[in-house]
């Protein structure tokens, strides 16, 4: 049994904790040389507000609206009456479920098989990427701010007065243009098909929250057509200029190379376990990186490396000293030599390997302890970086889609 333990200094830093626990559970994008806060700073730069277990863009929606719902009851309510907001909360979000499975589109139903025993709940999912988006307008942690509302009520309206007339704000907590939830919400059938209006709201929010990024480039001029694996894949990207064509091929690069370590320590982890098959798969998967790598050599020589670090580094400055070094010497084994497919049975690179492994993992190493090898499963963080593009192309073909049929009733 594993625990895992974290101050919660803010909202992003837990939800970044709880993403690595979720990918635990996927054999394929697990973060096993210890490269995600890398990895996790370009996927920012490219799609801000997103995370690889958000499912669908109404989400962006619901989860507001239910707030918002339980804030104009709570305006009824006398304050010794009020119930603890986080119960209200998850009461509201499991009840959701049952309508949104039951509906003619269910996929990327959150909680559709935990129900009652759902322990991570939509409004934890999206609270980052509401603030990143512009929707939340206040600041702080999802506990602070159902502690606030607890203690306080919903924001009151504060009477102030001008140079001549009384006039009246409120203080928001949420995006004042936000679409009005469904009649009869929350206890009314729904689903995640976004009306005009609401798929309009979004595009506009993202262009607004995060321009110049690929993201709103593809929320704004992005084409319904072929689902494709990574987003330098794009039939549109050559459309992308200037930081944003940059950043894809920053991040393209960074995937390709970088796999070869992740190839690497899992052949090690056959050699070490006596597995042949995978010793055979994992000299075929590594002698293919190492074509592609050498036929793209003159690429790579030609790249700015010192700009792929800014770039990662004006998003996250807390980039770890040890990772960077990692990366850069596997950046260095890897184009500073004319046959690639060498590093394979490598004496030196064996040790960097292993040797990183042991910094991350200490006594839990599998390349060192017999009992964590064994339950390895044969592919442990095989999986090319793609930086959250399965939900990306989720989302916005939910965005696209509701455009599509406005003009298909028209």
């Amino acid at each position: 049994m594993s625990y895992f333990s974290w101050l919660d200094y803010s909202e992003s830093e837990r939800n970044k904790v709880l993403d690595l626990v979720n990918t635990l559970g996927d054999r394929d994008t697990r973060d096993e040389l210890g490269i995600g806060t890398v990895r996790d700073a370009y996927a920012d730069l490219l799609f801000p507000g997103t995370s690889t277990i958000q499912t669908r863009a109404r989400y962006f929606l619901i989860v507001p609206w239910i707030y918002l719902t339980i804030e104009r009851r709570l305006r009824s309510t006398k304050p010794a009456g009020k119930a603890d907001i986080a119960k209200r909360l998850r009461n509201e979000e499991i009840g959701l479920i049952n309508y949104l499975a039951a509906s003619d589109d269910p996929e990327g139903t959150i909680g559709v098989e935990a129900r009652k025993t759902l322990k991570r709940l939509p409004s934890t999912i999206y609270w980052s990427g509401l603030s990143a988006w512009g929707i939340k307008l206040c600041h702080g942690s999802q506990d602070q701010y159902n502690h606030a509302l607890h203690a306080h009520g919903p924001p009151k309206r504060l009477a102030g007065r001008g140079s001549d007339d009384s006039i009246e704000k409120a203080i928001q907590n949420w995006h004042p243009g936000l679409p009005p939830c469904p009649s009869g919400f929350p206890y009314t059938d729904i689903s995640f098909r976004l009306t005009s209006e609401e798929a309009d709201y979004l595009r506009e929010r993202i262009m607004h929250n995060a321009p110049g990024t690929f993201l709103a480039f593809l929320a704004d001029q992005g084409k319904s057509g072929t689902s494709v694996r990574f987003p330098w894949e794009h039939p549109q990207v050559g459309d992308v200029y200037g930081r944003t064509r940059k950043t894809i091929q920053h991040a393209h690069f960074f995937s390709e190379i970088i796999h070869g370590a992740a190839l690497l320590y899992n052949y090690l982890l056959a050699k070490a376990s006596e597995q042949e098959e995978r010793i055979v798969e994992y000299t075929r998967k590594f002698t293919q990186w190492a074509e592609l790598i050498q036929t793209r050599q003159e690429i790579f020589y030609q790249w700015d490396r010192e700009k792929f670090w800014n770039l990662a580094f004006s998003m996250n400055p807390q980039i770890p000293r040890p990772t960077k070094s990692f990366v850069d010497t596997w950046f260095d084994l890897a184009l500073n030599r004319d046959e690639p497919q060498q590093l394979l049975d490598h004496r030196e690179t064996e040790h960097f390997i292993r040797d990183r492994e042991r910094f991350l993992k200490r006594g839990q190493a599998r390349l060192q302890n017999q009992r964590a090898l064994e339950l390895w499963g044969g592919a442990a963080g095989t999986g090319r970086l793609d930086y959250r593009w399965d939900t990306v192309q989720t989302i916005l073909a939910d965005i696209r889609k509701a455009f599509t049929e406005e003009h298909a009733d028209a």
